[in-house]
């Protein structure tokens, strides 16, 4: 199999809040970034639900990669802020 370096204009980028996602958007990224296997399964609905914005990339209207900007809780920023 070739590799080659895609362009991002092959791709479609589309960011919206949690709010404006259909349910089935936000299973797809959910099912997506637990594909990943990277991130704690536990509470990642609800960590989704709380981001500030979800990025949907897809191919020829096919999902391909899923990004987010989170909004953390209180106590993780106080633990980062710890160390």
């Amino acid at each position: 199999m070739s590799s080659r370096l895609l362009s991002a204009s092959e791709f479609q980028f589309v960011a919206k809040t949690p709010q404006q996602c259909s349910k089935g958007e936000l299973r797809a990224f959910e099912k997506l970034v637990r594909q990943g296997g990277e991130v704690a399964a536990v509470g990642l609905a609800a960590r989704i639900a709380s981001a500030r914005a979800l990025v949907f990339m897809t191919k020829d209207g096919v999902l391909q990669g899923v990004a987010a900007l989170k909004s953390p809780a209180d106590s993780y920023r106080t633990k980062i802020a710890a160390k």
